[in-house]
């Protein structure tokens, strides 16, 4: 820690976690509170317990990223105490000019992703996983980030909006996401997407080259992912559908390949 200073002007990319290092992330924010300290900061990992040091130290240092220039994001991080503060600070970051890649994996449920429908991004590469994140969310999400070249995202279902949420909700506006060409989707748990719904967003990415699901049983329709594919996706060369031996073998293995 005590060399960082010397070469605080050269550094182009940081990680920073605590695997197998306890305290390292407060240690760290305790010499360096802000990232704008780092000039030449292009590449950023960063993952922390918000239970392991004092949340404001956290984000004053997240909220000092919008004066930089980072182009790749990732944070890992484990959520608590601090559900409500993390989803506003994230939605600031995808505000952030410079940034063309962005992976968030974490546990937290408080996330309004329609506040991001008033936001503009230049995000590229977009990877979001355990975040509360409804399929209805993505048009926000394509709102923001109409540039986006990659996505990968989980749909996490099954929680209560908290006060508020649904009052905010807008009507539906889905952008043409015409340099999209790698998109993977994941529902964690039942979900009531059905193809119809599914094919209404997918018809929105004529550059689609790659598209991989991982569906529950609403999607396990094979004659539906014919159509879908025959008339929704003209650039697509790569599909890959994944599902649970257990799913087939409750809607009957005909079903799926017939």
């Amino acid at each position: 820690m005590g060399l960082l200073p010397a070469y605080i002007d050269k550094i182009e990319e940081l990680t920073i976690f605590e695997q197998d290092t306890p305290s390292q992330v407060y240690a760290f924010l305790s010499f360096f509170q802000s990232f704008t300290l780092f000039k030449r900061l292009r590449k950023l990992y960063f993952h922390f317990n918000d239970q392991a040091i004092d949340w404001n130290i956290i984000e004053d240092a997240l909220y000092s990223l919008l004066q930089t220039k980072i182009e790749t994001l990732s944070i890992k991080t484990n959520i608590k105490e601090n559900r409500f503060s993390i989803g506003t600070t994230i939605v600031c970051l995808f505000g952030l000019k410079s940034l063309k890649k962005f992976s968030l994996l974490s546990n937290f449920n408080y996330m309004n992703w329609c506040d991001l429908a008033n936001m503009s991004s230049n995000i590229e590469h977009l990877t979001l996983s355990g975040i509360y994140c409804e399929f209805k969310d993505l048009q926000y999400i394509f709102q923001c980030a109409p540039r986006l070249k990659y996505l990968d995202i989980e749909i996490v279902v099954g929680r209560t909006p908290f006060y508020g949420e649904k009052a905010k909700r807008l009507k539906k506006i889905i952008v043409v996401m015409s340099t999209l060409h790698t998109f993977v989707l994941y529902f964690t748990e039942n979900s009531l997407v059905t193809m119809d719904m599914l094919t209404e967003y997918l018809n929105f990415m004529p550059a689609l080259k790659y598209f991989e699901i991982k569906a529950r049983n609403e999607l396990l329709d094979a004659n539906g992912w014919k159509l879908l594919l025959e008339t929704s996706l003209p650039s697509l060369t790569h599909f890959i559908l994944r599902t649970t031996s257990s799913r087939v073998k409750e809607i009957g293995l005909d079903n799926v390949l017939s």
